[in-house]
């Protein structure tokens, strides 16, 4: 099995644990809201990016939707909101539309 934890080593663990289940501490900060969700409506997307992306990273979503813009099948993306979009793109589904998102949200959010 596991070796012994010592008091202290114990107490600290028991510390991680309650923060945790208080929704505080590293393990509770992991569990984020998602960077991206979609939508699917009648004729385009609904995409909602997560609200500190563009606060702290103003001029990221305008490059997102420049490069999304260039990508085959879209014909238009419209921002109606700091961290709202309308995507029309013929042949995607939500989940395209979504993971495209969010892949590219990854390589260019710094770390």
């Amino acid at each position: 099995g596991r070796p012994a934890m010592s008091g202290t080593e114990m107490l600290a663990h028991t510390r991680r644990t309650i923060d945790a289940l208080n929704g505080k501490g590293p393990e509770a900060a992991a569990l984020q809201e998602p960077l991206v969700t979609v939508v699917a409506e009648l004729d385009c997307f609904d995409v909602g990016l997560r609200e500190d992306i563009p606060a702290a990273h103003p001029g990221l979503v305008e490059h997102l939707v420049a490069e999304l813009c260039d990508r085959d099948g879209v014909a238009s993306v419209h921002r109606y909101g700091p961290a709202a979009l309308v995507v029309d793109v013929e042949g995607w589904d939500e989940l395209r539309v979504k993971m495209w998102c969010t892949l590219w949200l990854q390589r260019h959010l710094p770390r």
